[in-house]
């Protein structure tokens, strides 16, 4: 793990208490695995048991500490009760990383009304309860940091992704309202928030990249955007954009006239479309 040159107090939130959902597969995983490295205490929640443990054991082979939770984030009323159990059971939980997400690709007909609950439900709702779980802790204690793991989806449109796209747009706002929202108040100006956006990540979970400059910039593996996640939550960044480069690409993108965009997005997306269609 490169180190970095970082403010002492960050450097020692790390090494406290961090929780992490989704943690049994992905980039949750090795959020876990790398938060522990780093000598945090990790809390492991998500719903399958089978993947958690496993996650588990294997920090605590490398003598970490690590404890777990079989978690459906999407139950308020069981995030709330294992939560309430957390703070009775250990200390004051300094990291809160909103990292589960589920995503499912087929054009809006042709889904069912449960499916679209489901994605809205994990991909938005779930970061509600878990964030309403932990915050007035952080506020009784004036400092905490919440991290919302997001999408290249809740920055621009997808085709094919409609509720997926819609919840991540809402997780956006959720996370930029309540970073203005904590900034306003003196009480709670000291609690930090970190909305990440991530593009191809090799997880399996998402479709393999199909864009014109595949060669270009294709995937990342789950550990390097776990490190970089880490690195600009130790920075205490607002925002980590992985690549960094995909930001400026959709605001220069947005500045264009909507007729200009589509060739644009097009041309980028051969795959989908042909570059020449005007809509």
């Amino acid at each position: 793990m490169r180190m970095l040159d970082l403010r002492a107090d960050y450097l020692e939130s790390v090494k406290r208490l961090s929780k992490i959902t989704g943690a049994g597969a992905g980039v949750g995983r090795e959020l876990a695995i790398q938060f522990a490295e780093l000598g945090a205490t990790v809390v492991c929640w998500d719903i399958d048991a089978r993947r958690n443990n496993a996650v588990i054991n294997e920090i605590r082979k490398k003598d970490g500490d690590c404890f777990g939770y079989t978690v459906d984030v999407t139950a308020r009323e069981q995030v709330l009760s294992i939560a309430a159990r957390m703070r009775q059971q250990m200390a004051d939980i300094s990291i809160v990383v909103s990292n589960a997400g589920t995503v499912t690709c087929a054009p809006l007909a042709n889904l069912r009304p449960d499916t679209v609950a489901r994605l809205v439900e994990v991909n938005l709702l779930a970061h509600f309860w878990v964030i309403q779980a932990f915050l007035p802790n952080m506020i009784e204690r004036r400092q905490g940091h919440i991290v919302a793991v997001n999408s290249s989806a809740g920055l621009m449109p997808c085709a094919d992704m409609v509720p997926y796209c819609a919840a991540k747009f809402g997780l956006r706002g959720l996370m930029d309202s309540l970073s203005e929202e904590l900034r306003l108040d003196t009480w709670t100006k000291n609690i930090n928030t970190t909305s990440v956006y991530l593009a191809s990540i090799s997880t399996g979970l998402y479709p393999p990249p199909s864009h014109r400059f595949v060669s270009w910039y294709s995937e990342i593996t789950a550990k390097e955007a776990a490190r970089l996640i880490i690195e600009g939550v130790r920075k205490n960044k607002k925002y980590v954009i992985i690549p960094s480069f995909m930001k400026s690409l959709i605001d220069l993108n947005n500045l264009m006239p909507y007729r200009i965009r589509i060739i644009f997005a097009d041309f980028f997306n051969f795959g989908h479309r042909g570059w020449f269609c005007f809509c």
